[in-house]
């Protein structure tokens, strides 16, 4: 709510831009109307081309705050300490499922095929990473043990 009658940039297209407007998946329930139902002013939403583009609006003043997946955020304040900061002590907002897209493997129906060979691969990956402390060590380095999965 710190936002309210503040300026943010995000990705066109991103799940960042539809939260800060209400646009879907998020009509009606966005940053924006939670403002106006506070009796707040909205969030003015800045939407870039490029994710790099809302990155540059926030370096150059144009905007007090770059809206990006967790990831991509982190990135930035782990290279650029001295010029970024995670909003909220680095807690995610507003989470969003994202996944790996895989083929299904053989079976004509998905829903009750097995995992792909790259299906498998990725899973086997994930869960050697969990079980040998790599993906925490990852996800420290980075500031991003909120966002982490338990399952793989």
């Amino acid at each position: 709510m710190d936002l309210c009658g503040k300026s943010a940039a995000a990705e066109s297209g991103t799940t960042e831009a539809a939260y800060l407007a209400g646009t879907d998946p998020y009509t009606g329930k966005g940053l924006t109307q939670q403002c106006t139902a506070a009796g707040k002013q909205p969030v003015t939403v800045v939407v870039a081309q490029k994710d790099t583009d809302a990155l540059q609006m926030l370096q150059s003043g144009k905007v007090v705050v770059y809206s990006a997946d967790s990831p991509v955020a982190a990135y930035y304040t782990v290279q650029h300490p001295d010029q970024f900061e995670l909003a909220a002590g680095g807690q995610v907002l507003e989470p969003a499922l994202e996944g790996i897209g895989v083929p299904c493997g053989t079976a004509s129906d998905c829903t009750n095929a097995p995992l792909s060979p790259v299906g498998a691969a990725i899973q086997a990956a994930l869960q050697s990473m969990m079980a040998d402390g790599t993906y925490t060590q990852i996800l420290t380095n980075w500031n991003l043990t909120t966002g982490a999965v338990t399952l793989p």
